[in-house]
């Protein structure tokens, strides 16, 4: 009798596992599919970023300072958060690099504006510092709209007034 009851509690305990399992593996869906999103959003806004560099080739002589300006502008925005996170938690910048494995030049580097971290280093420094991804993520987002909003609108409108001239010419 004893043994059919720790049988039975054997199956109550599996079973529990199993759901407990199952669970895990919807919230491991969840966080995966909140994780792309907040990449894709990143990967945009620091895309469009640097695709303001590449107008710069292109722009009119009055427009070069301004977009040259923003970019710079955005790239110094980003770095302040970070370096503005690493201080409130009380972190070095050599606490901080040696936590997520970087050279402290690097780090220097994104908090001084000079290069844009790959999300996936985003993501270390969010969590070395205890601050939420997405929160980050939705800064940097603003930054590009923020900046280059106006400036790729303008560009956009520009390109189709461009379309309409032609088909009036060629209509």
């Amino acid at each position: 009798m004893a043994r059919i009851d720790n049988l039975k509690q054997y199956e109550q305990m599996c079973n529990a596992y199993e759901a407990r399992i199952l669970e895990l593996e919807s919230e491991l869906n969840h966080v995966q599919q909140e994780y792309d999103e907040l990449s894709f959003k990143y990967q945009e806004a620091v895309s469009q970023i640097e695709t303001s560099e590449k107008h710069l080739i292109d722009a009119e002589p009055r427009d070069l300072e301004k977009t040259h300006n923003s970019y710079r502008a955005s790239c110094i925005s980003i770095g302040k958060i970070i370096k503005t996170m690493r201080i409130e938690s009380g972190l070095t910048q050599k606490e901080l690099s040696e936590n997520i494995g970087i050279n402290i030049r690097l780090l220097q580097q994104y908090e001084s504006g000079e290069r844009h971290p790959k999300f996936e280093r985003l993501c270390m420094i969010a969590r070395s510092l205890n601050f939420p991804i997405a929160d980050l993520v939705n800064e940097v987002v603003k930054i590009s709209e923020e900046f280059f909003g106006d400036y790729l609108g303008d560009k956009k409108k520009m390109g189709s007034q461009i379309e309409t001239h032609e088909e009036e010419e060629n209509g």
